[in-house]
């Protein structure tokens, strides 16, 4: 069982890493009218920011103060992820199969997990936001995911930027412009 979850945390991961060239949304299930294309709503995200370099200032300032509460309050909810997100998000047949309640769970839970190992390395050390860099951009049927955004950043007395890998991905929900982290992933490279 353990194997099946990881399996379909990764499905849920790989689902979306098709880069398009062609910056025009494609829909992830549907769009005929057999399968209606999927319905985000027209709210926006649940306490979401309206632009990436805010979400990125937001994270290294709870970073700073290790306000771990705060960090949290910057991901998806557990009710978005559920009833807005994950038919964009799982077009994997795997991570259907699994369900929006138990792939929450796990996606929640390895995120929280990194989450504690980001504040041990990271938390309280005065750094100088300077910018937030996807690796890649993915239009989705009403989301935009900035993929593997790397926090670039100062520390205390140096001039030499920094690159921080914790952000696994960042939503935009199109309609309305607000930004949210996916799930914390403490990743290797500079951080």
């Amino acid at each position: 069982m353990r194997h099946r979850l990881r399996t379909a945390l990764a499905a849920l991961a790989l689902s979306a890493c098709s880069v398009e060239a062609d910056p025009v949304p494609v829909p992830v299930r549907g769009g005929s009218p057999e399968t209606p294309a999927v319905e985000l709503g027209d709210a926006p995200l649940e306490g979401g920011v309206s632009s990436l370099e805010e979400l990125g200032r937001s994270v290294i300032a709870a970073l700073n103060a290790r306000e771990l509460e705060s960090l949290q309050d910057l991901a998806i909810t557990a009710s978005e992820f559920k009833t807005r997100l994950f038919d964009v998000l799982s077009n994997h047949e795997s991570a259907r199969q699994l369900g929006p309640e138990l792939l929450w769970r796990m996606q929640r839970g390895e995120s929280d997990d990194d989450l504690g190992h980001i504040l041990d390395l990271h938390g309280g050390r005065g750094y100088e936001f300077v910018a937030v860099e996807p690796e890649r951009v993915e239009r989705r049927d009403g989301v935009t995911l900035h993929r593997e955004p790397v926090l670039v950043v100062r520390e205390a007395g140096s001039s030499e930027p920094r690159r921080l890998r914790l952000l696994a991905t960042v939503v935009e929900h199109d309609q309305t412009h607000t930004f949210k982290l996916l799930a914390y992933r403490l990743r290797g490279g500079d951080s």
